[in-house]
């Protein structure tokens, strides 16, 4: 059933796409839930995009000397024990959904370590203020407080540097850099490899880009940076 302000979508699927029927019932699953108008092109692109096969192909392949899965899923922790055809197709319907989700829903853009600074510094401020007022005004002084609780709160969830959307200057856009960053960080979970081709690939198709518009390495040295940064702490 279609949620307020939603309509339930149905699209016309490539035959290629029924080797991969997972993924068929995720698109038929999030049809039927119902899209915003604005998601309905990111769903079409990501059901039938011709590009997309690649992607269905490269995390379906098998070793032909082992018939084992050349990029085998990874169970959930706590997840009942399955087939490694079933974690597979699994994977597969949550690749999907994560890639639709964070392309309709959640739009994350890299950051400088400037543009960092400058907001923990913004937050730091106004939370200094909000406690230094409110000891001088008694009757607002637990709304005061509260107001500041919320800019602490923020405070703590301001990325790191360590962290791969952080980088020390943009290169690009850096919406497109956020989103593939984090469709690696999705790939690593689920197949134990950044994948950085896939995820590129996925960019590509979710943001409706040309092909070739970005690359494996936009992901890939987001998180070298961060290996780097990581080896510097220890």
């Amino acid at each position: 059933m279609a949620s307020s302000g939603t309509t339930p979508l149905k699209i016309t699927l490539p035959n290629w796409m029924a080797d991969y029927p997972p993924v068929i019932e995720m698109i038929k699953m999030i049809g039927n839930q119902g899209v915003h108008r604005w998601e309905e092109p990111i769903l079409a692109r990501l059901a039938t995009d011709p590009r997309m096969k690649v992607v269905w192909v490269e995390l379906s392949r098998r070793n032909r000397a082992t018939g084992e899965f050349f990029h085998p899923a990874i169970s959930s922790e706590g997840a009942p024990r399955l087939s490694p055809e079933s974690v597979q197709a699994v994977a597969l319907a949550e690749t999907f959904y994560f890639a639709f989700s964070l392309m309709a829903r959640g739009r994350v853009a890299s950051k400088t370590e400037g543009e960092i600074i400058k907001k923990k510094d913004e937050l730091q401020l106004k939370a200094q203020f909000l406690h230094e007022i409110a000891a001088d005004l008694p009757v607002e002084k637990d709304h005061l407080l509260r107001i500041a609780g919320h800019y602490e709160d923020a405070l703590k969830k301001i990325r790191g540097f360590d962290d791969p959307l952080t980088v020390k200057k943009h290169r690009g856009d850096p919406i497109q850099r956020g989103l593939q960053t984090l469709l690696a960080e999705h790939l690593l979970e689920k197949y134990g490899n950044h994948l950085n081709g896939t995820a590129a690939t996925l960019t590509e198709v979710g943001m409706g880009l040309k092909e070739g518009n970005t690359s494996p390495q936009v992901s890939r040295s987001a998180h070298k940076a961060k290996k780097r940064l990581q080896k510097t702490e220890c």
